[in-house]
């Protein structure tokens, strides 16, 4: 959601304020698909997780192929590289 908001709210103008918030939109969009079914995986497979912590690394062993598991990786380093620019890039205006 950070990547969303932050360019909209610290744009300088409305049109980087709009293509900012499209572009984190773009992003954002496939990253909760790939998380949201990892973590459908996980509850529906009936293991015992306890608190859920263990649940996403849980559906990427048992569910996934190496390939399938590495573009999820992907995408989690792409969502804490995005926030730490935004974090930079706010503190350097």
């Amino acid at each position: 959601m950070q990547s969303v908001l932050q360019p909209l709210l610290a744009a300088k103008t409305p049109q980087a304020a709009r293509t900012g918030s499209i572009l984190g939109y773009i992003i954002a969009a496939p990253i909760c698909f790939f998380t949201a079914t990892c973590g459908m995986l996980a509850k529906a497979s009936g293991a015992d997780l306890g608190d859920g912590t263990s649940a996403f690394a849980y559906a990427i062993k048992t569910f996934t192929s190496p390939f399938f598991g590495g573009i999820i990786f992907a995408f989690v380093t792409m969502i804490i590289a995005a926030t730490r620019l935004s974090s930079l890039h706010t503190a350097l205006e």
